[in-house]
């Protein structure tokens, strides 16, 4: 049914792409931040662990459509 399928949908959905979205929004707020984004931009310039894993938040894993 239409229903179930919906949410299998929603549901893989939010797996792939879910948190990837809510992290790029919270990076949004803070770089449209004028007094936020100096400090934030400095602390990932200088801390090279954290600029690596918002990095790989952001990219996150490949995703390849199926196909028959």
């Amino acid at each position: 049914p239409f229903d179930q399928l919906a949410k299998q949908y929603s549901k893989e959905w939010d797996k792939l792409f879910g948190n990837r979205i809510n992290k790029a929004e919270l990076l949004n707020t803070i770089m449209l931040n004028p007094n936020l984004h100096h400090v934030v931009l400095q602390i990932l310039k200088n801390v090279k662990l954290l600029r690596n894993k918002v990095v790989n938040d952001m990219s996150g894993e490949a995703f390849t459509r199926y196909e028959n």
